[in-house]
């Protein structure tokens, strides 16, 4: 089970560990605020302090990665700059913590993993995102149970003439193609 996981998500389970402790560490950070809430600490000192804390971390690392390479900071970039953090960052932490003011915390994690399907309905609702289904595949997973004679027989719904591989009934399995397919399997 764990092998055909492996070679489905493209190569390790790496992917998978990173976004379960991201959501752990995010869980406990939910859980902490609303006790620091709870004990009195308002929603507004908690955003500043945490956009201090992060500031505090991340502007020597892009200070001296991309010291070279940014533009000169003009007045029409700061204005983009405090416009996207207001209203980016701490408008929305802002409201999850006024939110766990009347919610449990369960509620606020599990809301906050929501925020990219409702960016895109919202994107896709004027239809300014285009979207594209590709063509239905099986998984490498799922061909590599089936034997290697029933996966280069002809179907009886291709066409005369036509090669097994060319069908979209039954797709042929060959190490060359598991490599390919395996990255865009899930």
């Amino acid at each position: 089970m764990v092998m055909m996981m492996r070679s489905c998500l493209g190569g390790g389970l790496l992917p998978v560990a990173v976004m379960l402790c991201l959501n752990v560490v995010a869980a406990v950070m939910v859980s902490l605020v609303k006790v620091a809430m709870d004990g009195g600490m308002k929603p507004l000192v908690i955003v500043t302090l945490q956009q201090l804390t992060a500031a505090v971390f991340l502007a020597p690392i892009a200070f001296f990665k991309e010291r070279k390479s940014r533009p000169k900071l003009t007045l029409e970039i700061f204005a983009y700059i405090f416009v996207s953090a207001a209203l980016g960052a701490a408008l929305r932490q802002y409201m999850i913590f006024v939110a766990l003011r009347y919610t449990t915390a369960t509620f606020v994690t599990a809301f906050s993993n929501i925020a990219p399907v409702l960016t895109f309905l919202l994107a896709a609702s004027p239809r300014s995102t285009r979207t594209s289904t590709p063509a239905t595949r099986s998984c490498p997973c799922s061909a590599s149970s089936r034997s290697p004679s029933s996966a280069s027989a002809p179907s009886a719904a291709s066409p005369p003439g036509s090669s097994p591989a060319s069908s979209t009934s039954s797709p042929s399995y060959t190490p060359a193609s598991s490599a390919a397919a395996s990255r865009s399997c899930w």
